[in-house]
């Protein structure tokens, strides 16, 4: 067995994904509580956000790293190598429809339980729901602008919510 195939603990790498993951949540909810009542957006917000974001993408990829070099240890054959599967997160299209595939490869083990592909699609569909509803609906009047921003933020923390499962199942299944 190479150093490649040992089974690697996520569990570091999981903390800190859920962390940043429930940030998020938290933010949009604040986020949509306050625009549906009338209140403005901080200033700070959008860099809030931003390094929120920043923070989830770089952690969930550690994530993704960690329990998807796991496949090998547990003795599936992954259908990519680690560091290409990481490039299709992020690379465009591939992200948009490989992200779930790699998701659902990496909660697959050899036997046992595995990960339900329907939360994986309620969660990417939430998670592609949020920036639709927005590019969709511009430019729009205040009213409609403030209930697409609501609606956007409801998808975002909903996305977040399923995603915290997800962080937290694959690698119990594992």
């Amino acid at each position: 067995m190479s150093s490649n195939d040992r089974f690697r603990d996520a569990g570091v790498a999981t903390a800190l994904a859920l962390l940043a993951l429930s940030a998020g949540v938290l933010l949009d909810l604040r986020a949509a509580s306050r625009v549906s009542l009338g209140n403005p957006l901080p200033p700070s917000w959008v860099f809030q956000h931003m390094l929120v974001r920043l923070a989830t993408i770089v952690t969930f990829m550690a994530w993704f790293d960690r329990v998807y070099a796991n496949l090998a240890a547990l003795g599936v054959e992954a259908e990519h190598g680690r560091v290409w599967a990481l490039l299709q997160l992020v690379i465009p299209p591939l992200n948009l429809f490989r992200t779930p595939q790699l998701v659902i490869e990496a909660g697959t083990p050899h036997h046992g339980p595995r990960i339900p592909v329907a939360v994986v699609a309620v969660w990417w569909t939430l998670f592609l729901a949020a920036p639709v509803t927005m590019l969709t609906a511009l430019p729009l009047k205040d009213g409609e602008l403030i209930r697409r921003l609501v609606i956007s933020y409801g998808f975002n923390a909903g996305a977040g919510l399923v995603g915290i499962y997800i962080l937290f199942t694959l690698p119990r299944i594992q």
